[in-house]
């Protein structure tokens, strides 16, 4: 028993080492790779050990969503555009790395016995293990060289800027990151929906969460506020120890805050004379002006969305970006997907996300299957700010890797060998 309870053990780290090597993309110096791409190997090898390697025809037809997306980039940008092959392979890495290596990683995972709920405690173990490194990144100066050496010093000038940003052990540190990172605290608000219980390392997973999303970007601000709002309406609904669960959410993340002016003075009035009012400048904007707004929305707002010739708004001008800097200046997603390939492929890449969404509501296998909705949802909200549908591997993977965990119902069974394309 002790063998086979140390076996399992062995088994959970190994998948949590691998899906945070595999979702984050760390590159280290020296390496010819991101993380990403190694676990792609080690992915591959492993479904074709225990014969796992096959895809399902609804993922087929996703696929070939994309490669319609991916067809016509390629006409756009050699026809009308500068031949830039940026979205090319975007499309292409969608396509290999999230939906075929994604398929045999949900594979491998049923596999093993991972339950709804065990792969949600997995998932949001790789977010708390996230904050964790950061928030002894942040404490710790020695560990933050360390790490700032070993990855090329990739967000070492945010750092230094802000005192907070840059932290994150991951190719993706901003933005996109951030609301990455507030999924995992959804889920945990949603886990406790359902079972209407928080044990004590899903409440200290949400506070390193929490952590890493505000020091990370304040996009992620939507789905920790949306967790707060799962967790009321679960105290409503369920109605017991209340009072406790709000002191413990509430109150444990003040006292850890505060707890810094003792473990570390510097640090402490650092993120009290900056992190603060980064992190609420929406608040309190509110409170001054009655307005929720930021310095970088209204920024967003007012640049980097504007008209375009009709020819433009159809069928886009091929060009994705202009040298170094994006085309025409514009960082916002949906202003960037129209710029290169116009409503036309716009059109065709969101209803992929759209259509996975749907089968999550109609063909889940799961409580959880809300989550595929919440997350494209999100993620399709913060494609408004940047290209997070085909420039942020972190949130491309997660979307897809949820819809190939939470979808399957007795229509697309594994057990059923005719809705499976075997490779």
């Amino acid at each position: 028993m002790n063998l086979e309870l140390r076996k399992d053990n062995i088994r959970y780290l190994y998948y949590l080492l691998l899906l945070f090597m595999f979702f984050y993309g760390i590159q280290f110096t020296g390496m010819a790779f991101s993380t990403s791409k190694y676990c792609l190997v080690l992915i591959s090898i492993e479904a074709f050990l225990i014969r796992q390697v096959y895809i399902r025809k609804d993922v087929i037809v996703q696929m070939f969503l994309v490669g319609m997306v991916v067809f016509y980039s390629y006409y756009i940008s050699n026809v009308r555009g500068d031949g830039d092959m940026q979205v090319i392979e975007l499309g292409t890495t969608l396509l290999l790395e999230c939906y075929f290596i994604g398929s045999l990683l949900a594979n491998i995972l049923k596999y093993r016995g991972f339950t709804a709920s065990k792969f949600m405690d997995l998932l949001t173990a790789v977010f708390a293990l996230q904050g964790g490194l950061m928030l002894l990144m942040l404490i710790s100066g020695s560990f933050r060289d360390f790490i700032f050496g070993a990855t090329g010093n990739h967000g070492l000038n945010q750092f230094i800027t802000t005192g907070h940003r840059g932290l994150a052990i991951s190719w993706h540190k901003y933005y996109d990151f951030s609301s990455f990172q507030s999924i995992g605290a959804i889920i945990i608000a949603l886990k406790y929906r359902y079972s209407h219980k928080l044990t004590k390392f899903d409440i200290l997973k949400y506070v390193l969460i929490i952590f890493s999303v505000i020091t990370s970007g304040r996009t992620g601000m939507i789905g920790v506020v949306l967790s707060f709002a799962l967790f009321l309406w679960s105290f409503l609904y369920v109605r017991k120890k209340v009072l406790r669960y709000i002191v413990i959410l509430i109150f444990v993340p003040y006292m850890a805050f505060e707890s810094l002016s003792i473990v570390s003075p510097k640090v402490y009035n650092s993120l009290s004379a900056k992190l603060l009012p980064w992190a609420f400048e929406a608040y309190y904007n509110y409170v001054e002006s009655g307005q929720i707004s930021t310095e970088s929305s209204d920024y967003l707002f007012e640049n980097f969305y504007f008209d375009v010739y009709e020819q433009t708004l159809l069928f886009g001008d091929g060009r994705y970006r202009d040298g170094e800097e994006y085309y025409m200046d514009t960082d916002a997603g949906y202003m960037r997907h129209i710029l290169f390939f116009g409503l036309l492929g716009s059109v065709i890449l969101v209803f992929s996300y759209l259509r996975m969404a749907f089968i999550g509501i109609i063909r889940g296998n799961s409580k959880y299957s809300i989550i595929i909705l919440i997350c494209i949802g999100y993620n399709l909200l913060v494609h408004y700010k940047g290209d997070v549908l085909l420039n942020s591997l972190i949130n491309m993977r997660l979307m897809v890797v949820l819809f190939l965990m939470f979808s399957y119902s007795s229509v697309f069974a594994f057990e059923n060998d005719e809705k499976m394309v075997e490779i």
